[in-house]
């Protein structure tokens, strides 16, 4: 009985959340329409060369500030000399690829080790030993491979 309460509360909750969040969406794209509008209007009433004016100088200001940041010039004398903008590249941190596949390996290497001592020590009670005979009955040679792989593993390991 308290989950179907609970389950209405909530399902009435949503319910509410999901009217402010429309209501709200609709004051946005309200808002957007009528600045759009407003901004057409006011562009309307330029002509052609004076928006291609001010298109040059938005990029020419864009492309002053680019150039700015990217070769680090001051152009206002008042900024003193740690003021100064830099740009870092990012960059990956340099890898070793090798120390990578070596740590993997290792990482492997205890799993297949935790893995046959698991076996191993199943083979010390009687219950154990019936567990690991029906594992082997689903799965068989699987304790070979375990070993083998782990063998392998040390090997490559010692290279």
């Amino acid at each position: 009985m308290r989950r179907q309460e609970k389950d209405r509360q909530d399902s009435a909750a949503a319910q509410r959340q999901d009217r402010i969040a429309g209501v709200i969406a609709g004051r946005i794209l309200r808002f957007q329409r009528g600045w759009a509008n407003w901004m057409q209007r006011k562009s309307e009433q330029l002509g052609r060369k004076l928006k291609i004016g001010v298109l040059v100088l938005f990029i020419a200001g864009a492309l002053g500030c680019s150039i700015y940041i990217l070769v680090g010039k001051r152009l206002v004398p008042i900024f003193s000399e740690r003021q100064r903008v830099y740009v870092v590249p990012m960059s990956m941190p340099p890898r070793n690829i090798a120390e990578d596949h070596k740590i993997r390996l290792l990482e492997v290497y205890a799993r297949l080790k935790a893995a046959r001592i698991d076996l191993d020590s199943l083979k010390l009670s009687e219950s154990g030993r019936e567990e690991l005979r029906d594992m082997l009955r689903k799965r068989p040679g699987w304790e070979d491979s375990l070993r083998t792989a782990e063998r392998l593993m040390k090997e490559k390991l010692k290279n």
